[in-house]
């Protein structure tokens, strides 16, 4: 790159970074996009950073959404195989109970997914275990697996899963078998701090600690990597006032348990209200946004895998806003929220169906979030003017309902991402780190 001053450049439509001369930037900061070389000019459009039309781009962005949650071609299931957990979390507002899903119902379900996998419409199918605590209906999960597999391959349709787990049940054989059998290629496990900070936070109802159990299984998967190729394991960490200040810990014995495989990624999410107040646990906006670039950096210099900038375009925001998308508890009963099923008063108010009255090849009936895409339109909420809306989609509509901004917090911490990008990449600061227009030497 020469001696030359760049810009780092977040380009939300991409997602992408990219370096670019300040010159450049000054040339369209001061609106003389003219005066640059005509290649320049190309490459800035072929990336999206300049547009060559006088229509808005959020008209674009909008119909871009619209369209991806109109998509026959992909459906969604996210299933809850059980009703019961083993653990009683301290944020967590289910309220849990020993349901599963009894004959009638897993028939029901089996024939919505099935229906789907043979629509001829259909060329993707994923399905996302849910819970409760999945694995407490691990066999149930293999056998309807196996029948979603099978009807996949006949009918030439790309079928994955994914699921969520509070890890205590897995263990390396029971993962290959989903991993071979049900297709797992997504598996959320949840660490919450380091050793007791966890096992605090993450209670079993039997009271065994869980903390070294999932580490040493997270230990076992990441040395049998060349097993699970197209896996991705996510742990997530949600940050409260409690576990903060071990998260530091929990790092360097993930780095030394060898947890920095490719296919490690860890997602920090700052608890907040689900199914109950959870406010006493909160940091404040403040803390987390001196805390959480601290951490990232961290992690980054251990090895260990975690974004800095959303690395993926979010076109739907979620199941709510797409009606190709559902969710089925353990009754049968039809959502279109993750957070409605054993969450009072969603759970009751909210059913949309039963899988034992609803015809199988019907798509969901309309949730109250499916009309998202309108109060993006009519700027009901700030998304349709926010620039991050590609790579947030609007984060999520159940808490904007509820006069709640869930805008994700890297949107406030953008001077000191952008810092531990431009050091990812080799480059220094060359002007006050205060400064929102940094300059950067390669």
């Amino acid at each position: 790159m020469g001696n030359r001053d760049y810009r780092l450049v977040y380009v939300t439509t991409g997602p992408f970074l990219l370096t670019i001369p300040s010159f450049v930037i000054d040339c369209m900061i001061k609106d003389r996009v003219d005066a640059l070389p005509r290649e320049v000019i190309s490459r800035l459009l072929s990336r999206h950073v300049l547009v060559d039309s006088d229509e808005p781009e959020v008209k674009d962005e909008l119909k871009h959404i619209e369209d991806a949650s109109k998509d026959k071609s992909h459906r969604i299931f996210a299933l809850m195989p059980t009703s019961l957990c083993n653990m009683h979390c301290s944020y967590c507002g289910q309220v849990t109970c020993p349901l599963h899903f009894d004959g009638r119902v897993s028939a029901g379900v089996d024939a919505r997914v099935l229906a789907a996998i043979e629509n001829p419409k259909t060329r993707y199918v994923e399905v996302r275990w849910y819970g409760g605590e999945p694995m407490m209906a691990y066999h149930r999960i293999l056998a309807s697996s196996g029948r979603y597999v099978s009807s996949a391959d006949r009918q030439h349709v790309r079928y994955w899963s994914s699921m969520s787990t509070n890890g205590s049940l897995m263990t390396v054989d029971r993962l290959q078998a989903l991993y071979d059998e049900a297709r797992l290629r997504n598996v959320t496990v949840t660490v919450d701090g380091y050793g007791d900070c966890h096992n605090r936070s993450r209670l079993m109802r039997s009271g065994r600690p869980t903390y070294d159990f999932i580490m040493n299984l997270l230990q076992r998967i990441a040395g049998k990597q060349s097993d699970f190729t197209q896996l991705l394991v996510n742990i997530r960490i949600n940050i409260t006032a409690a576990n903060a200040p071990s998260i530091s810990q929990l790092f360097d014995d993930m780095s030394a348990r060898g947890m920095n495989e490719d296919n490690f990624n860890i997602q920090l999410i700052p608890v907040y209200d689900w199914g109950q107040d959870n406010s006493a646990m909160k940091l404040s906006k403040a803390t987390l946004d001196r805390l959480m670039p601290q951490l990232i950096r961290q992690a980054l210099h251990l090895g260990l895998h975690t974004g800095v900038f959303p690395s993926a375009r979010r076109d739907v925001a979620c199941i709510a806003v797409n009606q190709q998308a559902e969710l089925i508890d353990s009754r049968g009963s039809l959502y279109s929220c993750t957070e409605f099923p054993l969450v009072k008063p969603y759970e009751e108010n909210d059913i949309l169906a039963n899988v034992l009255n609803l015809n199988s090849a019907a798509l969901r009936p309309m949730g109250r979030y499916d009309g998202w895409i309108g109060r993006l339109e009519d700027a009901s909420v700030a998304c349709s003017r926010c620039t991050f809306l590609p790579v947030c989609g609007g984060a999520c509509p159940k808490r904007w309902q509820e006069s709640i901004h869930p805008c994700p917090p890297f949107t406030r911490q953008l001077s000191e991402r952008f810092n531990i990008a431009a050091e990812q990449w080799g480059m220094t600061s060359i002007t006050d780190p205060s400064d929102d227009q940094k300059s950067l030497k390669s």
